[in-house]
């Protein structure tokens, strides 16, 4: 009788575990999307809420005839002002007169997917809204959910459910103002915003009055640390759009921010016009070795190695083995910079070193590599230890 109850209760438990692991289950955002982090366009900094299905048509060719959709940029995402007010269900039909589903036919068509924007106006609404979008054929919502519900978790858990119930692959995009609430948590959203909105400024000295509520380019690399721990395949640490083509900055100053994005890993958001796009700015863009970083599979913590005075080191291990690594000079003057291999927790005597700005392996090196570094620029580097490389038999 003993061993009978025995057996009864150890089902018991074993019937509630599986209810209560079901439950979590339900509960979780595992999607199986944004396994790693997410590339694409955004129409807010080009078209404010201005803007038309022509003007999205002629983006989307764009991103193919740039090259931005092979090299990953696949998500095409409309920002506010596509809705009528106050129903995030119902298509500006002035703006888009053929209606959401076809110009989704017309991005799907070209190998893209298409993104909305939501904010407060969901609310209460979550069901309704997600199942309008999912007819229409939408593969990605932002929801800018901040207004009055800072800490509110509903808010998001709702959208989260209801994005869930209904079967349909659709990346979920989270920007929160208070952004330790839900630091990071893979089981709300694929990518959270820990940003307030970028301004187009490398540093705070040029930020005008009007703008000082924004981040720059510097105040979001300093903010990095504190997530860079939260990244993980299927929820990344978003660092807000790039800047990069945008605003009074030099081409360093550009290509510092894109650097640093590809190495958090961030999602790669662009703003800028693609019908105008200068082509060294699209080059920023387009830096595959770069991309391969952000995209890697492994998806490992970054962290700083030093931040002394202008001079920042950062590093994160890749899934060969192989270390990525940014040295970032914010001073105004280039300086020497150097980073140790003991400090990319590597044992051993030489590696080789590829500068991903030239493209170029620049050579095996003992101990660690220095370089100079210009002013508000970056040496991106991918450091192999010497043992990992393929060995050359002579015959």
């Amino acid at each position: 009788m003993y061993h009978l109850i025995q057996n009864k209760l150890a089902s018991g438990f074993a019937v509630l575990f599986l209810l209560l692991t079901l439950i979590s289950t339900a509960q979780a955002l595992e999607n199986g999307l944004a396994r790693k982090p997410p590339m694409g366009w955004n129409s807010w900094n080009v078209f404010r809420q201005n803007i038309n299905e022509e003007s999205i048509k002629a983006i989307a060719d764009q991103m193919v005839a740039t090259g931005l959709a092979e090299a990953g940029y696949v998500y095409l995402v409309i920002d506010g002002g596509w809705y009528i007010q106050p129903n995030a269900n119902e298509a500006d039909t002035v703006k888009f007169p053929n209606g959401i589903k076809a110009l989704a036919d017309y991005v799907h068509k070209r190998g893209l997917k298409l993104g909305l924007y939501t904010n407060w106006v969901s609310k209460g609404h979550e069901t309704r809204d997600v199942n309008q979008w999912v007819a229409w054929g939408v593969d990605y919502m932002k929801h800018d959910a901040w207004k009055n519900y800072s800490t509110e978790t509903e808010l998001w858990t709702d959208m989260r459910d209801a994005i869930l119930a209904t079967g349909h692959p659709m990346v979920y995009s989270l920007h929160f103002q208070d952004r330790d609430a839900v630091l990071g948590d893979p089981n709300l959203m694929n990518m959270w915003r820990f940003t307030n909105d970028m301004v187009p400024y490398y540093n705070r000295d040029r930020v005008p009055d009007n703008q000082h509520w924004g981040m720059t380019t510097m105040d979001v690399i300093n903010d990095m640390m504190r997530v860079a721990h939260t990244a993980k395949p299927g929820c990344w640490a978003d660092a807000d759009m790039l800047m990069v083509g945008v605003g009074d900055q030099t081409l360093n100053e550009w290509k510092t921010q894109f650097a640093m994005w590809c190495l958090l890993p961030s999602p790669l958001i662009i703003p800028s016009d693609l019908r105008n796009t200068p082509q060294e700015i699209l080059d920023i863009y387009l830096n595959k070795e770069m991309i391969a970083v952000n995209q890697d599979t492994l998806g490992s913590k970054t962290w700083r190695i030093r931040n002394q005075g202008d001079m920042q080191v950062w590093a994160r291990i890749l899934g060969d083995g192989s270390a990525a690594c940014v040295l970032l000079n914010s001073g105004p003057k280039e300086i020497g910079m150097s980073v140790l291999w003991h400090e990319l927790k590597f044992d051993c005597d030489s590696a080789r070193v590829r500068d991903l700005w030239l493209h170029q392996d620049v050579g095996l090196f003992a101990g660690k590599y220095s370089t100079r570094v210009p002013s508000h620029g970056t040496v991106f580097i991918k450091v192999t230890p010497e043992a990992l490389l393929p060995k050359i038999h002579s015959r």
